[in-house]
């Protein structure tokens, strides 16, 4: 879902009681919690890749191109994804729009020509390092454009009127441990109640977050095993 940085913040000190509803926070504050949920994130963040976001992307597929690098020095120049979201679709140059189906890894590499001329409707990615790879099968006829949403790691939170695209259950996540996280800021203490939603919320992440970093970490070693599932499901907005 769609938030803001200053959204989440408030949530927070509200869990701990220090804003009631419809109270403005003072200047101060906010930025001491903006600067708070900033070192949040980066805890989080080397904690098994536990914190995701996704982003949408619109990238040009090339006549006769079979695969793509993903990253800085990529063909497609985005950041790495850690992985992608399994709804995908190409638009031709009349806006019509083709679904694209992800499939493992595994079954591409399994694929007894990748070379067969068509438009895509499968794709494959391996999160190769420092780039990642992106594989359509067929391999496109003309340009056209490739539409997908790629899972990042999100980056520094810099302000409080920045909006984040979450995906399912990552706001109640931020918002408990950030009110966890400032609570002695405010000379509070955190219910029982509160740090077991902090608690469980940061695990039930974690455990759906395994499926796609253990997998990361068996490519990058050169494995031939298979892409790991997806943690999530449907196009979204």
């Amino acid at each position: 879902m769609t938030t803001t940085v200053q959204n989440i913040i408030e949530s927070a000190l509200g869990k701990i009681g220090v804003r009631a509803v419809g109270q403005t926070i003072s200047d101060a504050i906010l930025a001491f919690c903006l600067a708070s949920i900033d070192e949040l994130r980066e805890m989080l963040a080397t904690d098994n890749y536990l914190i995701y976001c996704y982003t949408e992307q619109s990238q040009l597929l090339v006549s006769g191109q079979a695969s793509y690098g993903i990253g800085s020095t990529g063909d497609w120049a985005i950041t790495r994804p850690q992985a992608i979201h399994p709804s995908a679709f190409v638009r031709d140059s009349g806006d019509s729009d083709y679904e694209v189906t992800q499939i493992p890894l595994q079954q591409y590499r399994d694929k007894a020509s990748k070379t067969d001329p068509g438009r895509p409707c499968e794709f494959a990615y391996n999160p190769t390092y420092p780039n990642g790879t992106m594989y359509v099968y067929p391999v496109p006829t003309s340009v056209e454009t490739f539409k997908f949403r790629t899972l990042d790691e999100l980056t520094a939170f810099t302000s409080l009127s920045q909006e984040l695209n979450l995906p399912p259950g990552y706001r109640p996540a931020l918002v408990a441990n950030l009110a966890v996280y400032v609570a002695p800021d405010f000379g509070r203490n955190p219910t029982p109640t509160l740090l077991n939603l902090a608690k469980s919320t940061k695990e039930g992440l974690r455990a759906r977050n395994s499926a796609i970093s253990e997998p990361t970490k068996l490519e990058v070693a050169g494995l031939s095993t298979g892409a790991g599932g997806n943690i999530l499901s449907g196009w979204g907005q």
